[in-house]
C-alpha cells in the first residue's frame, strides 16, 4: 500500500440472534423439539445449550434468513418487523422466533482472507479537485468539507492499525407485540429514598450514561416515591435520549384500597403516571395485587386492557403473581406479555410451575434480584455474616440467603462464582446475572443501580458466555439449596411471615 493510500474503515457490526421454538399452548409438535428450545448465533457460530438438540429441518427453514437478520435494516423493512418462521412440516404448529440481541463489532481482516480494495487518500483527491476547480469552478468543494473528510479518514486509518475488534454490547430482545427492550433494565426502586439520599441532577446524568451505554429500558412504579417524576423530568430535559428510552412502570394499588377499587380510580392512577412521565402512552404497565383473598384482581386487569384499547397503555404485564392467579388473568383475556419476578441463583422459585405456564403462554420473565441486592458480588466474598444491614433491600435478600442454606453455603457459592469470573475476566455479579439471563424464558434482568459506577461491568455482560463446565460448577453448589420453596412471592405475600413483615403495603 503506497503512502498516499489508506485502508477504508474495516469495522462492521452484526446482531447476535436468538432463535426460540414457540407454539400454541398444548399443541402437539412434530419437529422433535419442545417449546423453549433455542440456539444463538454469534458472528458465524451457532451455540446450543448443553444437552439440547435442534431439528435439521427446522434449521433448514430458518438459516437462510439469519444472515439478513444479523444486519441492520430499515424500520419499515419486513426483515425488521417479522420475526417468526413456520415449521417446514405443514402439520406442525410450531414457529421459530428470531430475536435480535446485542451487536458485536468485527474487523474485516479477522473474518476473511480477501483484502479490501485500497482507495485514494482524500489529500490526493483534494489536490485533484483543486486542479479541477481551476478549470471548472462548478466542481469546487467547500474547504471545510474536505478537511472534515480528511479528519474522518485519518481516524479510519488509525483504526485500521488496531488489532481486530469484537466489542460486546448490551444484548437486546423483543417481547410480543414488538416490544423491543435491552436485556439489562435499569431499576428504579433504589431511587425511591429507602437506600439513602438521591441527588436528582446526578440521577439524570446517570440515566443519560445508561442509555448511552445501551441500557435503554428503565423500570419504575407508581409507588416508588418521585421516581416516575424523576424519569419524566429527565425525558423533558433530554429529548434525544428520551427517543431511545422505554419505561416500564407499575400499577400497585394499596392493600386497603383493593376491596373498593373501581375503573375510575384505576384510570386516575394511569393518568397520573402519564403526567409524571410526560408521555401520551405508557410503554408497559406491570400490575400487582397484594391479597388474592380480596376479590377484584381480574376486573382490575381487564380495565387495564380497556385502557390499552384507549391508547393510554401499550402493553400489560404483571409483577409478583402466583401461577393460579396469573392463569385467571390469561383465561379472562388479559394480554399479559411479561411477568416481573424475583429470580437468582439463590432463589429459583420461578423454575417451578410458573416457568411451564409462562413459556406455554408466551409470557416473558423480567427478573429482579439477580444479584440479591448486591450480595452476589465480590464485595461480600470472604466476609463474615453481617449483624446489621443498612437498607431494606439487603434485609430482604439476607432472608433469601438464610432460606437458601445460610451464610456458609452462600460463601461457597461466591467462591465458585469467583472461579467462573476469573475464567471470563469479569466480576461475580456479571456471572450471576448472565446465569439467570441464560435460563429459559428470561427476557431481561433488572439491575438496581443507584449510580453509573458499575456500568462498565454491565456492558461486559454481552461478551460473557457460560459453558457447560461453568454451569456444572454452579449447579454443584446450588443443588444443595434448602429453599426458598413455593411459587414466586408466596412467602412475601404472607403478611405474618418473616418475609411479609418487612413489606410495605400502603405506598400510594
Amino acid at each position: 500500500m503506497s503512502a498516499r493510500e489508506i485502508a477504508p474503515d474495516s469495522v462492521f457490526e452484526l446482531y447476535d440472534l436468538r432463535v426460540e421454538l414457540v407454539a400454541p399452548a398444548g399443541a402437539k409438535l412434530w419437529c422433535g423439539g419442545k417449546v423453549g428450545d433455542w440456539f444463538e448465533l454469534r458472528g458465524e457460530m451457532l451455540h446450543l445449550p448443553p444437552g439440547q438438540g435442534f431439528s435439521i429441518y427446522s434449521l433448514a427453514a430458518v438459516l437462510p434468513l439469519l444472515a439478513a437478520k444479523q444486519r441492520a435494516t430499515a424500520p419499515g423493512d419486513w426483515m425488521s418487523t417479522d420475526a417468526e418462521v413456520a415449521c417446514p412440516d405443514p402439520n406442525c404448529p410450531s414457529r421459530l422466533r428470531i430475536t435480535r440481541l446485542g451487536k458485536r463489532r468485527f474487523d474485516h481482516a479477522a473474518t476473511t482472507a480477501v483484502p479490501m480494495a485500497p482507495f485514494p487518500d482524500p489529500g490526493v483527491a483534494a489536490d485533484r479537485a483543486g486542479a479541477d476547480e481551476r478549470t471548472d469552478p462548478a466542481r469546487a468543494a467547500p474547504a471545510a468539507a474536505v478537511g472534515a473528510t480528511a479528519a474522518a479518514t485519518d481516524a479510519a486509518a488509525a483504526a485500521a492499525d488496531d488489532p481486530p475488534v469484537e466489542r460486546p454490547m448490551i444484548p437486546r430482545t423483543t417481547l410480543p407485540h414488538g416490544h423491543d427492550i435491552s436485556r439489562l433494565i435499569k431499576g428504579g426502586w433504589h431511587l425511591a429514598g429507602d437506600h439513602g439520599p438521591v441527588d436528582p441532577m446526578q440521577a439524570a446524568d446517570d440515566m443519560a450514561a445508561f442509555i448511552d451505554g445501551g441500557v435503554t429500558t428503565f423500570d419504575c412504579a407508581d409507588i416508588y416515591t418521585n421516581v416516575e417524576q424523576m424519569i419524566g423530568d429527565f425525558r423533558r430535559a433530554h429529548p434525544d435520549h428520551a427517543r431511545r428510552l422505554r419505561v416500564h412502570t407499575k400499577f400497585v394499588p394499596n392493600l386497603s384500597d383493593l376491596a373498593t377499587l373501581d375503573a375510575t380510580a384505576i384510570e386516575a392512577t394511569i393518568d397520573r403516571s402519564l403526567v409524571r412521565l410526560g408521555v401520551e402512552r405508557l410503554d408497559l404497565v406491570q400490575f400487582h395485587w397484594w391479597d388474592f383473598a380480596i376479590a377484584g384482581h381480574v376486573d382490575a386487569a381487564l380495565h387495564l386492557t380497556r385502557l390499552k384499547a384507549k391508547g393510554k397503555v401499550a402493553n400489560v404485564a404483571v409483577t409478583n403473581y402466583d401461577t393460579p392467579h396469573l392463569a385467571e388473568l390469561v383465561d379472562a383475556g388479559v394480554p399479559v406479555i411479561a411477568h416481573q419476578l424475583q429470580y437468582s441463583l439463590l432463589d429459583d422459585r420461578p423454575r417451578g410451575p410458573m416457568l411451564d405456564y409462562c413459556r406455554d403462554h408466551d409470557i416473558a420473565f423480567l427478573c429482579y434480584g439477580t444479584v440479591a441486592g448486591g450480595f452476589l458480588s465480590d464485595r461480600w466474598l470472604g466476609r463474615p455474616e453481617p449483624t446489621s444491614l443498612v437498607n431494606r433491600s439487603l434485609i430482604k435478600y439476607r432472608l433469601i440467603i438464610e432460606d437458601f442454606g445460610g451464610w456458609t453455603l452462600f460463601q461457597q457459592l461466591l467462591r465458585t462464582l469467583r472461579g467462573v469470573a476469573d475464567r471470563h475476566g469479569c466480576d461475580i455479579a456479571t456471572v450471576a446475572t448472565r446465569a439467570v439471563l441464560d435460563r429459559p424464558n428470561v427476557a431481561a434482568a433488572i439491575v438496581g443501580a443507584t449510580n453509573a459506577s458499575h456500568l462498565d461491568a454491565h456492558r461486559r455482560l454481552g461478551g460473557v458466555t457460560l459453558d457447560a463446565t461453568d454451569l456444572a460448577a454452579i449447579d454443584a453448589v446450588t443443588s444443595h439449596r434448602q429453599g426458598p420453596h413455593g411459587d414466586p412471592y408466596d412467602l412475601e405475600r404472607d403478611r405474618d411471615g418473616r418475609h411479609g413483615r418487612i413489606m410495605k403495603y400502603e405506598l400510594q
